[in-house]
């Protein structure tokens, strides 16, 4: 996957995740394993973690760290990195990315997601659990209403990822709210709702990127010490 302007401090890995067996054993080889919790799993959950784990594994090789374990999964069911890195993993049908980097006060923590897009008749079953009325009005910069909703439910994640270690709450979609587009640079802009500003006494915007390629879209969100404590 091939990313236009992606931030030079930022780790990145994609790969593409087939549904067999060969396609395990191949992530295997890559020296990661499986958690017992996930050994009868469904082979497309096994694949994809296994997916996942690699894209980490390979992320903390270029910041040279030692990655002769996999990844753990915390309480949260988050990935538990390494003292001093920020990272974040992803997958959906067919794709699986990780991003890390060394956390500084510009950059404390990161999140990433990738979705495939929804259908028509999903997105308008669900949006009302995604998105305000308010939020909705921007759906008309957009080409159709499930990129639309499918692009928010991401940035949303993306945005929850990248805050959860600091907070270790599962969060609402209504936790933030979309406030600006910027389609020439393919961002968004979130701010905190009252639960999420009473947290961390903070009001500035939180600035989410977006990629979309065939029918899959990418979003990826750094948080500096300005938007956390």
């Amino acid at each position: 996957m091939n990313i236009v302007n992606w931030p030079s401090n930022l780790q990145f890995s994609y790969l593409g995740v087939r549904y067999k067996p060969e396609y395990e054993q191949l992530m295997l080889n890559e020296g990661v394993t499986l958690p017992p919790s996930l050994a009868r799993a469904m082979p497309k959950r096994r694949c994809e973690f296994l997916a996942g784990r690699v894209c980490a594994k390979r992320v903390l090789t270029k910041l040279h760290i030692n990655t002769s374990e996999t990844i753990k999964i915390g309480a949260g069911h988050q990935p538990l990195w390494p003292a001093g890195v920020s990272g974040s993993i992803s997958h959906c049908d067919g794709h699986a990315v990780a991003v890390v980097v060394w956390q500084e006060k510009n950059v404390m923590g990161v999140g990433i997601d990738i979705e495939n897009i929804v259908s028509s008749e999903l997105a308008q079953s669900i949006h009302e659990q995604i998105i305000s009325e308010t939020e909705r009005g921007y759906s008309r910069l957009f080409t159709d209403f499930q990129l639309f909703l499918t692009l928010i439910f991401s940035a949303k994640e993306s945005i929850y990822k990248a805050i959860y270690p600091f907070i270790h709450q599962i969060l609402d979609f209504n936790s933030v709210s979309l406030i600006n587009v910027d389609l020439n640079r393919c961002e968004l802009f979130f701010t905190y709702n009252t639960y999420l500003q009473s947290v961390f006494g903070r009001t500035e915007a939180l600035v989410v990127r977006y990629q979309i390629n065939d029918g899959c879209l990418l979003t990826w969100c750094s948080v500096s010490q300005k938007n956390l404590f």
